[in-house]
């Protein structure tokens, strides 16, 4: 049985202060006062050079352009102030600063500035100084193109996730491997958003739903494995740690951790899969990230389900994988109880999660008088602790070094806790159709569910995929109790 492990890394956060960001604030510069003091010779030459300028050029308007700035000036009137430089794509800021705050004009064509008018009965002009053009000084901080927008929350968390996508595939080429595609199963995401939530990091919900359960919920049916990265403790700024350096930062720190780990490293690096489903939550402490890979070798035309004790199922194999012969199809069926509500005492003692107790496997009926010859067979498993073990008033942790002695704790009861030998009964199918990619199997399991009672009944296919017989798919039957809401439609339910 494949299993899986959970890591929550220690957070790489030193307790420098936050960095303060400084703005920049626009005020317009003010002209100075008219000349008051006419000189009678000067003023006279002055004049008749006015003149002939306002006969020959009436009414011009003269553009004065720097970089972002667009300054209009128009013909002095005698009535009106001289007028204020206008800034295109620049909100002034009321508060006075040294500072000039410009944004980048996009490449799209930007209307003319509006020109002060004129009226038609205009006198002649009065000598008055024209005020000097004062250039902005460039500005120390980049331009920000205003042909960008601002990403929306939804925009910034996909754009998030293919970043995870891209460091997950980093790894792969460097191992020779194909690279994965961003899947679109929602229950990473979801996992991710009630953990942040709950001050929880592991692959339990406290809703009690593992990681296969809540993917079959969302409308998966390809075989999954998750990692899990994140704290069981939620940090404060009273906690005296400084705000994170942002989600992708912390993405490949978080990928760091994960590649030292043995079973997440197995999980990056696995040849079969094709998908990953990134579930990312963070605030400005806190950071969750949720890898649920997949592969994607089935379709089913007819999903698992269970009616009057019936176990039915039908479909055909995909991207490679096939049935090497009518025996190359192996079904197996695991049983978890009904999920209830964890608390977060529980689900912080919890270092893995396995696929329940194995209760059964399906195998092909015999035709010509041929019959079997056992009836079980032998299998060992090394389960996970359960969080449902653990007393419900054992509180969570308190504080991040009280999170990293809970997880070292459920780490080393893992690793001690012996392995357990069971016997897998056989369960002869009563219809068995297997072609070299499509199959249909009908078995009467009416005796597991009265033996196991309500509950979660997962049904695992194996086939052959590249020579190498592996999972194929994983698909959670609701028997007897309603899963949470919350992930899907719960057509799950039987």
């Amino acid at each position: 049985m494949h299993h899986l492990s959970r890591q929550s890394p220690l957070p790489n956060r030193s307790n420098r202060p936050p960095r303060r960001r400084r703005r920049s604030r626009y005020f317009p510069r003010h002209n100075g006062t008219r000349l008051l003091t006419w000189i009678s010779v000067v003023a006279g030459l002055l004049l008749i050079v006015g003149l002939a300028s306002y006969i020959l050029f009436p009414q011009e308007t003269r553009n004065f352009v720097n970089h972002n700035i667009a300054v209009s000036i128009s013909a002095p009137d005698e009535t009106a102030p001289p007028p204020t430089p206008i800034l295109v794509g620049v909100t002034p800021n009321p508060t006075p600063s040294p500072h000039v705050s410009l944004t980048h004009i996009s490449p799209t064509p930007t209307p003319a500035p509006t020109d002060v008018p004129i009226s038609s009965e205009t006198p002649a002009p009065t000598l008055t100084p024209i005020p000097a053009i004062v250039h902005a000084p460039t500005p120390t901080p980049p331009f920000t193109p205003t042909a960008s927008p601002t990403p929306s929350p939804g925009a910034a968390l996909l754009s998030a996730q293919q970043y995870v996508v891209t460091l997950i595939n980093s790894e792969r080429v460097k191992a020779g491997l194909s690279e994965v595609v961003l899947g679109d199963n929602l229950a990473a995401q979801l996992h991710a958003e009630a953990s942040l939530r709950d001050c929880i990091s592991g692959h339990w919900g406290l809703d009690g739903l593992k990681p296969y359960m809540r993917y079959t919920l969302a409308g998966g049916t390809q075989y999954n494995a998750e990692n899990a990265s994140g704290l069981d403790y939620c940090i404060r700024s009273a906690d005296g740690y400084s705000a994170h350096n942002g989600i992708r930062q912390e993405s490949r720190e978080a990928m760091g951790t994960l590649m030292e780990s043995q079973g997440h490293r197995r999980n990056i690096l696995d040849p079969l899969h094709r998908k990953v489903n990134v579930g990312l939550a963070w605030d400005s402490y806190n950071v969750v990230m949720i890898q649920q890979f997949e592969g994607d070798y089935i379709e089913f035309t007819a999903t698992p389900t269970i009616a009057s004790g019936i176990l039915s199922m039908s479909g055909i194999l995909t991207n490679g994988a096939e049935f090497v012969d009518i025996d190359d199809l192996y079904v197996q069926v695991y049983y978890d109880p009904p999920p209830h509500a964890l608390t977060r005492g529980q689900a912080s003692r919890t270092y893995c999660y396995d696929r329940g107790l194995q209760v059964g496997a399906i195998r092909r009926p015999l035709t010509d008088g041929s019959y079997w010859t056992r009836d079980s067979y032998p299998s060992e498993t090394s389960p996970c602790p359960n969080p449902y073990d653990v007393p419900s008033m054992l509180p969570g942790a308190r504080s991040v070094p009280e999170a990293h002695n809970l997880w070292r704790e459920s780490y080393i009861e893992h690793q001690t806790m012996p392995s357990v030998s069971i016997n897998v009964p056989w369960i002869t199918a009563s219809g068995w159709s297997v072609g070299q990619r499509e199959f249909s199997v009908r078995a009467d399991v009416g005796h597991l569910l009265a033996q196991n009672g309500a509950g979660v009944y997962t049904i695992t296919l194996s086939a052959t995929i590249g020579g190498e017989y592996a999972p194929v798919s994983d698909y959670s039957i609701f028997h007897g109790t309603d899963p949470p809401s919350g992930y899907g439609d719960g057509t799950q339910g039987i």
